[in-house]
């Protein structure tokens, strides 16, 4: 599943009295910071053999590892497991416990001490020393629980809360009594016996709860891409533009960023990739790199690291960057600098020296332009005391008396010919309004007519509208008048089957009367001689052709029928 997540854990303490407590935040914070140099140095160090960089890999985490094995290991047994293993021992006590973890780790581990005076230990961890009061812990540790408390809240209705408690829920196959501080109880007095609920009949103490908890979020971290966030209290006063340094350098040690530099300066922690170093730093060796022929980025820096005559321990040429130790790319910064400052200095000595000598030629013009003034000023003055001077100045406005005739005729001419050009244009114009109205006429009809146009067009929209509705209104009635003709046609079939019948029957009972009366002959003629007999045959004789009669006339009138029917 994809998801974005966010820790917000304390950070590293430090107080008077560090108890149980303390040791649980700071173990933690030790394994996200072996977390933090793990991830970030081993990402690192991929870039270093990405871009072909010699360098032997280190595992960085591993500087923390002494300090959470002296914690949570199990063989030998580290702080967490020994205090685990004294809960269940019985007359076990805090005073038993801290002698016998300095039994275990007093001289044997270097991030492992024991205090002069107070009942405890200290250890050393990344960010400082901490000593630890053992006060309380195996009460702690065991956090005794009343049974019907934790039974009530693991059968909440509240999933949050039940869950919490999951462990403490009903469970009859799975429960079971565990006296915790060893000692039998009575009803009289005697050692106090804590009844805790176990499920499953496994008891956990708090140190492994938060150990397995710890765990967990460990592998969903290893599972994840981290981003890291330090926040850093400037002061404690909350105070805007106030800065508390040592408040502030305790907080970079606490959180691990002084760890994470001092890991860095080990490495190459300056990268730049050649282009941007070549364009940054051609300048403090402009004619090392030729102009004439094209020279590859990483050819071009490394021909500039060798003109400045770097040392090659303090730098590394990968495929796509040139990495630097620690100091290093601000050592060429300086270096960059004061050369900018010489050819800025330099580039304003030139600015400075156009300028003037701009300001010179300037002036020298000036000069120029001055005497030439001058010396036209004394010309002029000297030809105003000329006699023939002032001869021309007096006979020079005659002159212009007959040039203005002829400026007038000119002009004359100009003018008329102007006016006719006006009437032309005024004609002109007068066409053009006319054939402007004619099209606005010829606008105007066109317009009505297209009105016109259109509304004749929707009244034979309306009236195709009409047809159709008329037409699928027909063709509903053709289709009932179709359905009526089918039933028609139907019940006409029929009706001809049934006169078909009738008509076979009527011709049945013919032959039959056709019969009965040759039979009825044959017995006239034989009985002839009978008078008696014969008026009596007589009469059934002539019942017979009655009958027979009747037959025949119902026979033609079955026959018209059927062919009446057929038509």
């Amino acid at each position: 599943s994809t998801f974005i997540g966010v820790l917000d854990i304390a950070g590293f303490e430090i107080l008077e009295t560090n108890s149980f407590e303390q040791l649980c935040i700071n173990y933690t914070n030790e394994r996200l910071q072996q977390f933090f140099n793990r991830t970030m140095f081993v990402l690192e160090q991929e870039e270093y053999k990405r871009e072909g960089i010699e360098w032997n890999f280190i595992d960085f985490g591993m500087d923390l590892q002494p300090t959470i094995e002296l914690i949570d290991r199990t063989k030998p047994i580290g702080i967490m497991s020994c205090l685990d293993e004294e809960c269940v021992m019985p007359k076990a006590t805090d005073k038993t416990f801290t002698e016998k973890l300095h039994g275990l780790w007093a001289g044997k581990s270097d991030k492992y001490d024991v205090p002069r005076f107070a009942l405890g230990f200290i250890v050393k961890h990344y960010a400082s020393q901490v000593e630890y009061s053992t006060e309380g812990w195996l009460e702690k540790n065991k956090d005794p629980l009343n049974e019907n408390v934790t039974r009530l809240l693991g059968n909440s209705s509240e999933g949050f809360v039940a869950q919490l408690y999951a462990d403490y829920a009903d469970s009859d196959s799975g429960s079971s009594e565990t006296t915790l501080g060893g000692g039998q109880s009575s009803s009289g007095g005697g050692r106090s016996r804590v009844v805790t609920t176990l499920k499953r009949g496994a008891f956990r103490t708090v140190g492994q709860r938060h150990k397995d908890q710890l765990n967990m979020l460990m592998a969903q971290l290893h599972s994840t891409q981290p981003h890291f966030v330090r926040c850093i209290l400037p002061n404690s006063e909350k105070r805007a533009g106030k800065i508390d340094t040592p408040l502030v350098l305790d907080q970079l040690r606490c959180n691990g960023v002084l760890e994470g530099i001092r890991i860095t300066r080990q490495g190459f922690p300056n990268r730049v990739a050649f282009p941007e170093f070549r364009q940054r730093y051609e300048i403090l060796a402009p004619n090392t790199i030729p102009r004439q022929v094209f020279v590859d980025s990483k050819q071009a820096a490394s021909l500039l690291l060798d003109a400045l005559k770097m040392d090659k321990a303090k730098y590394r040429l990968g495929h796509t960057k040139v990495f630097f130790r620690a100091g290093v790319l601000a050592e060429l910064e300086e270096i960059r600098d004061v050369e900018l400052s010489k050819i800025i200095t330099q580039f304003q000595a030139v600015a400075r020296g156009a300028l003037s000598r701009s300001r010179f030629r300037r002036r020298i013009e000036q000069a120029r332009a001055i005497r030439v003034i001058q010396r036209n000023a004394r010309v002029y003055n000297e030809l105003s005391e000329w006699p023939w001077w002032k001869l021309y100045r007096t006979v020079k406005p005659l002159l212009h008396v007959t040039r203005v005739d002829e400026e007038m005729r000119k002009r004359e001419a100009r003018i008329a010919e102007l006016e006719a050009k006006v009437r032309a244009e005024e004609d002109e114009r007068r066409r053009l309004e006319t054939g402007r109205h004619d099209l606005e006429r010829a606008k105007s009809d066109i317009e009505a007519l297209l009105i016109s146009e259109r509304s004749a067009a929707l009244d034979q929209e309306e009236i195709l509208k009409r047809t159709q509705e008329r037409e699928v209104e027909l063709a509903e009635r053709l289709r009932d008048q179709e359905a009526k003709a089918d039933d028609l046609e139907e019940q006409a079939s029929a009706e001809v089957e049934h006169a078909r019948a009738e008509a076979e029957q009527a011709r049945t009972d013919l032959k039959q009367a056709r019969a009965d009366l040759e039979l009825a002959k044959a017995n006239l003629e034989q009985h002839q001689q009978h008078n008696d007999a014969l008026s009596g045959a007589s009469a059934e004789a002539a019942e017979y052709r009655v009958a027979l009669e009747r037959i025949e006339a119902d026979h033609g009138l079955a026959l018209e029928r059927i062919g009446e029917l057929e038509t």
